[in-house]
């Protein structure tokens, strides 16, 4: 009795809506929650303090060994956009180019990418890396206002998250909705890819503004991650022989130290890649 009076005490105390807007589940232990984060809250309130030394003033953040050392060890909550932006090189892009996302909101439209994203039946396609920006949309006729319609696909990006309900104020379908269009209009050879959704809608919770989560998105799929995660569908249906091929002529996946397919191990070797096929009495994992 004494342990669930405990239990019941720690569930009265801890927030059932986690920082983020997600709701705890149902098995959550929040007595041992409790006990975790009286101990951690102090760690986590020393490293807050150095991260606001290190940002005081309002600057850019500047890559240096010790930002590096302190995202190691995680940048707290309240800094994270500011460095994510920082770091990432999102933030001088987003310098760079005032008024872009606006005006891709604002450009044509392409009905085939509104409705992947709205239904999420969008295949992956393969990322051409471009050194430049998408010359297209840069008339102003009226703003995209979010869709008005029921967005199913929306509706599923997060369904534990209190902040994408239809019923939240504000709800954040129509932002999430409104990055993921701008961001298919900006990158052509990507244009919508399945799971993009959860990427988008984390950065949004993250930074809280729509235009910064778009740059990150950016960053992340142009510059960060290898062209060969969004090329994922095309590259499981293909076999060893056309897999090396297809990856010598994209050049995409000189970046990959590992990756696996349906059809093998694809390693590189000296910027060269080898396709090696499992059976199931090869020992080798």
């Amino acid at each position: 009795m004494a342990a669930a009076g405990r239990a019941q005490a720690a569930r009265d105390r801890v927030p059932r809506i986690d920082p983020y807007g997600f709701e705890r589940p149902e098995d959550f232990d929040y007595a041992a929650y409790e006990e975790f984060f009286s101990t951690y809250l102090v760690i986590l309130t020393r490293r807050a303090i150095k991260w606001s030394k290190l940002l005081k003033g309002g600057g850019g953040v500047q890559r240096s060994m010790t930002v590096k050392r302190y995202i190691r060890k995680g940048v707290p909550l309240e800094h994270r956009a500011r460095v994510w932006m920082g770091v990432s090189g999102a933030q001088a892009q987003m310098d760079r180019n005032p008024g872009y996302y606006q005006r891709l909101l604002q450009g044509e439209r392409s009905a085939s990418l509104e409705e992947a994203i709205r239904t999420g039946s969008h295949k992956c396609r393969v990322l051409r890396k471009t050194g430049s920006l998408c010359p297209l949309y840069t008339r102003s006729p009226p703003a995209l206002a979010p869709p008005s319609a029921p967005c199913l696909y929306m509706s599923r990006t997060f369904p534990d998250n209190v902040r994408f309900r239809k019923d939240a104020e504000p709800c954040l379908q129509g932002p999430l909705y409104n990055v993921l269009l701008a961001y298919g209009c900006h990158n052509h050879g990507v244009g919508y890819c399945q799971g993009m959704n959860f990427i988008a809608g984390y950065l949004i919770l993250v930074t809280k503004s729509e235009e910064e989560a778009f740059w990150l998105l950016d960053a992340l799929v142009g510059r960060i991650l290898p062209g060969v995660v969004w090329a994922f569908e095309e590259l499981q249906g293909a076999k060893p022989k056309s897999l090396a091929a297809t990856a010598a002529e994209k050049q995409s996946l000189d970046a990959v130290p590992l990756k696996y397919s349906k059809t093998g191990l694809a390693s590189k070797t000296k910027g060269n890649l080898q396709v090696h096929k499992r059976t199931r009495n090869s020992g080798s994992s």
